[in-house]
């Protein structure tokens, strides 16, 4: 089996292994002043006690069956500076979970509700 013809970012295929995909470079460290470590930050979007850090997804630390989402965009929210822990997909689904956050705590189910009512995705 010869690799020679891979990439550092090439897909899985089936005549070879993927190789890993190579870290991505930009600003790292969030609304807190701690270093970021889910991938470099592109926006941080901020509504009063809510800052929602918009960032690329770096999967080149991780298992090989996340390096799909390797430099999508997900959002992550921090509510009075304090990080939530959570990774969403959407702007939107970042606020309502950062409401429904501060309002339940960190197992309140209120902003999956929500998005289902208004036709979103839940986390």
């Amino acid at each position: 089996m010869n690799d020679s013809t891979s990439t550092p970012d090439s897909a899985d295929t089936t005549d070879g292994p993927a190789l890993r995909p190579r870290p991505l470079i930009g600003r790292r460290t969030g609304p807190d002043g701690r270093k970021f470590p889910w991938g470099p930050i592109t926006a941080v979007h901020e509504i009063g006690p809510y800052a929602i850090v918009e960032y690329r997804r770096d999967a080149s630390n991780t298992s090989k069956r996340a390096w799909a989402d390797h430099g999508s965009t997900y959002f992550h929210p921090f509510i009075d500076g304090r990080d939530t822990g959570l990774g969403l997909e959407s702007l939107d689904s970042a606020l309502v979970h950062a409401i429904g956050y501060r309002a339940e705590g960190p197992n309140g189910r209120a902003a999956d509700y929500f998005m289902v009512m208004i036709g979103g995705v839940p986390s």
